[in-house]
């Protein structure tokens, strides 16, 4: 990435290198040329303000290295795989598969969350149960069924954990390590296969209630 953007930065210098040194073997007097561009140059500073903005953060990126070609980051809003990088932004792959070009003064003015930056990731999935179902047997349930899937790490072991208790539910938090690659994989087939190991063992989801008063 850094080579790169360092070539596309080198090869517009040596273009106004290479110009100025025709025209100054073409006997052009330079003496005035480069004053005049010293007073263009202070003009153009104010018209782009925001292109040399970019070009900065650019180079402040490419300096700290925030992240790489190919990894899934998060900077305000917007989350996604960076696919390119250039002088004025960066081009992201959004996990619908759309397009997203961001000015390289926008990514560096905010937080940027790198999610590919260890080798690990841990996946948050919160799930409930029914009040009258046994806690410890839907623990034991969750912890097996993740512990057979080959994308998730056996350290850190899963964590099971009761966050809430309510009268209509007991919410569980599920917290088990993948590799970031993994993420969505894991995420998306544990639900679809928890509710029937739920099924199966008797253990039952919530039923929203409704409260009604007399007035």
């Amino acid at each position: 990435l850094m080579a790169k953007f360092l070539l596309k930065v080198i090869s517009s210098v040596g273009w106004v290198i290479i110009a100025l040194v025709v025209l100054r073997q073409l006997g052009v007097n330079m003496a005035p040329l480069l004053a005049g561009l010293g007073i263009t140059g202070f003009i153009l500073g104010f018209a782009f303000q925001e292109t040399l903005g970019n070009l900065l953060a650019g180079v402040m990126i490419v300096l700290n290295a925030p992240f790489r070609i190919g990894d899934y980051i998060e900077v305000g809003s917007m989350a996604g795989t960076v696919k390119d990088m250039d002088m004025m932004g960066v081009t992201l792959a959004t996990p619908d598969n759309k397009r997203v070009i961001m000015a390289n003064k926008l990514i560096w003015g905010h937080a940027i969350v790198n999610f590919s930056y260890t080798e690990r990731r841990r996946i948050d999935m919160p799930i409930s149960i029914a009040p009258s179902s046994d806690v410890e047997k839907a623990k034991t349930l969750i912890v097996e069924l993740l512990e057979s899937y080959p994308e998730v790490l056996r350290d850190p072991p899963v964590f099971v954990g009761v966050r809430e208790y309510s009268h209509s539910s007991i919410d569980l938090v599920v917290r088990p390590w993948a590799k970031p690659s993994d993420y969505w994989s894991v995420h998306f087939r544990f639900y679809q296969e928890i509710l029937v190991k739920f099924k199966e063992a008797g253990i039952d989801l919530p039923v929203p209630q409704m409260k009604i008063e007399n007035p």
